[in-house]
Order: C-alpha cells, then sequence, then structure tokens
C-alpha cells in the first residue's frame, strides 16, 4: 500500500461517501455476525491495548455484522463457523473514514492514521471468535 505516516490509506473513500473496495489488494475482510464480533473485539481491544485494526460495523444489513480488515491473503484459508472471509474478487462497502457512528454503515474501529497500514491480525482475530464461543 502507498501510504504516507499520517494520511488515510489510498483505499479510503472521499468524505462524505461510501465505496465498494476490492478485497484482496490492500487487505481481505472477514465478516462475523454481530453479536460474536462484538465480542471478540472486546478481547481483540482488550489484547492489543485498544489498538486491534479496522473494524466496520454495518448494523442495517438483514443480518447485521462486522468486517475485520486483515492481511490480503487471508480470505484463502479462513475457516471458522458462522464467518466469510473476502478475498480477491469480492468487493467490501466501505465508508469514509470520519464516518464513525450511525446511521447506516461505519467504522466501530477507524483506520489508524499515524499507522495506515495497521491491519487485524488474523490469528488474533480467529483466538478471540474462539474465545468468545467459549472455546
Amino acid at each position: 500500500m502507498k501510504t504516507r505516516q499520517g494520511l488515510a490509506p489510498e483505499w479510503m473513500p472521499q468524505p462524505n461517501t461510501v465505496v465498494c473496495v476490492a478485497a484482496g489488494r490492500w487487505w481481505d475482510a472477514v465478516a462475523v455476525p454481530q453479536l460474536e464480533g462484538l465480542d471478540a473485539l472486546e478481547i481483540l481491544d482488550q489484547e492489543s491495548a485498544r489498538a486491534p485494526g479496522p473494524v466496520i460495523w454495518d448494523p442495517t444489513a438483514r443480518q447485521p455484522r462486522l468486517y475485520f480488515l486483515v492481511p490480503a491473503g487471508t480470505a484463502e484459508t479462513w475457516e471458522f463457523p458462522d464467518t466469510a472471509a473476502f478475498g480477491d474478487t469480492t468487493f467490501v462497502v466501505v465508508p469514509a473514514a470520519a464516518k464513525i457512528e450511525p446511521p447506516g454503515l461505519y467504522w466501530l474501529v477507524p483506520p489508524d492514521p499515524a499507522a495506515p497500514d495497521a491491519l487485524v491480525d488474523a490469528a488474533a482475530l480467529r483466538e478471540a471468535l474462539q474465545r468468545a464461543a467459549g472455546g
């Protein structure tokens, strides 16, 4: 990803917009049902000193979900019950950086301007999902 520290990533939509971004280039996304995602995010938040990586929340979908942005390539091997991974040949709807509250799709954890390349650690996400499920 071509970024400069302190600036939004180049895939980030312009202010006041929401766009479809191709997964698999800068990141992949793991979609998790809302309740399980919030539980896993709480675990990641605690274990990462409140820097788990970017997470999008879509509370308006028929089945509300959180989308954890993970390293590109993760979707190729991702397997976890009741989740879906989006990589090459798929798109994810992404809100502008300042969209951090409802209505609609928004960043629950926006990308960090000081570390625009930072993503959710896929192994840590899997572990947090297992712990949230009681396993």
